[in-house]
């Protein structure tokens, strides 16, 4: 880490100072410019569950999705490939572009560890911004 922070530096470099610069490529190379690998935007598609009681919704730990996990969000599925997809919402997250379509569900099924939050009282709840922006969506429309 030193050698990085003190000679190895993007732009003039003390290549004369390095202890390794016999085996450098950047030295060998004479080519010291930093490439970036660009991240590939990936579309992912999500049915997201939402279950209203009494201005309260329902929301669940993710135990499911590697994003945002362990935290509280509204209970979704991954949908690969579908047709006809009408979304209402779209996050990008990281290099994930995630199209949701929201779907209100009246029959609630056994899930995992149901949380019921109130929609008045959103600022109470320490909860992400992805579930607070959804909130808000469903307060406006």
């Amino acid at each position: 880490m030193e050698l990085g922070a003190l000679i190895c530096k993007p732009t003039n470099p003390l290549c004369h100072q390095c202890p390794i610069s016999k085996k450098c490529k950047s030295f060998l190379k004479k080519d010291f410019e930093l490439t970036k690998k660009k991240k590939k935007n990936i579309n992912k598609y999500f049915l997201l569950k939402v279950y209203k009681k009494d201005q309260r919704y329902l929301l669940i730990k993710n135990t499911k999705f590697n994003f945002l996990k362990n935290l509280t969000i509204f209970p979704m599925e991954e949908l690969s490939k579908p047709k006809n997809f009408n979304k209402n919402l779209n996050f990008k997250m990281s290099n994930m572009n995630m199209n949701i379509k929201i779907k209100y569900v009246k029959n609630i099924r056994k899930l995992q560890k149901p949380y019921w939050i109130n929609e008045k009282k959103l600022d109470v709840y320490m909860l992400p911004s992805f579930t607070k922006k959804i909130v808000k969506y469903l307060e406006k429309n």
